[in-house]
């Protein structure tokens, strides 16, 4: 029986399903408040991938302060962008102006290479694709010119995310079993474990749905910059059992979403 504030969900995995009892946001407020409960499934669904992985003879060798993955393009949520500039916000004057630098130097790198329209405007959601028309192949090639620039994370500091407790749900379910150096490029080496679903595609579809956000998705490295101009944008108040009824019946399982 679930607890005072939980509420037991049945999910969908592996071809069966999985009892979980998620935290109930409590009383009222933004989109945010539902990821608590969301962090919760996410980690909940792959620890039970990570285990069929395990009983199959492989183990994740990711470690910490292995950090190839942080050079590749990272798309968040809005929910995300907004509580990550939020956690920056909170930091100590000091480490929060680096992390802003980071941000800044970032983007200007992203502006000469090509990818990123010169700011001043309105904040940039999106970067410039050389392949026209098919959305696949828009993300392959940002994504290629993306990593062949090898930008850093902006919140990386010594190898190690400097928001890991917010970091965003690609970062948190972004898992290999294959040597660290098969992540040194893009051909498809590394093996990752698999996602069963997909929070970040949930969150979005939250924003677009009952925020009217579009769009809902956006390149992590252009968190601070949306949240500092369109954030208003996700201030409607929510009661918070309904919020993750929202999202639960808004997320996608593996076998019905290929990527992300």
């Amino acid at each position: 029986m679930a607890g005072k504030g939980t509420r037991r969900v049945r999910l969908p995995i592996f071809g069966g399903e999985t009892e979980l009892d998620l935290a109930v946001p409590g009383g009222r407020g933004a989109l945010g408040m539902v990821l608590p409960a969301a962090r919760q499934l996410s980690k909940a669904t792959m620890a039970l991938s990570e285990g069929r992985e395990r009983s199959a003879g492989r183990a994740v060798t990711c470690r910490a302060g292995c950090a190839a993955c942080c050079r590749h393009l990272v798309p968040v949520s809005v929910v995300e962008a907004l509580a990550i500039s939020q956690a920056v916000a909170a930091m100590p004057p000091k480490r929060r102006a680096a992390v802003v630098r980071r941000f800044g130097a970032a983007l200007g790198q992203l502006e000469q290479a090509g990818l990123l329209a010169p700011g001043g405007g309105e904040p940039r959601t999106a970067f410039r694709s050389a392949a026209a028309g098919d959305p696949s192949e828009a993300w392959r090639d940002v994504s290629g010119r993306y990593f062949a620039a090898a930008i850093a994370c902006p919140l990386l500091e010594d190898e190690r995310c400097s928001v890991y407790e917010q970091r965003p749900f690609v970062c948190r379910e972004h898992l290999v079993t294959t040597p660290p150096e098969r992540c040194s490029n893009l051909d498809g080496a590394a093996e990752a474990v698999p996602r069963p679903t997909f929070p970040t595609h949930a969150l979005a579809t939250l924003a677009e749905e009952l925020e009217g956000v579009f769009p809902a998705t956006i390149p992590l490295v252009l968190a601070l910059e949306w949240s500092s101009g369109d954030a208003a944008e996700l201030s409607r108040d929510h009661d918070g059992s309904e919020l993750l009824d929202a999202f639960l019946n808004a997320l996608v399982w593996g076998e019905e979403l290929s990527d992300e």
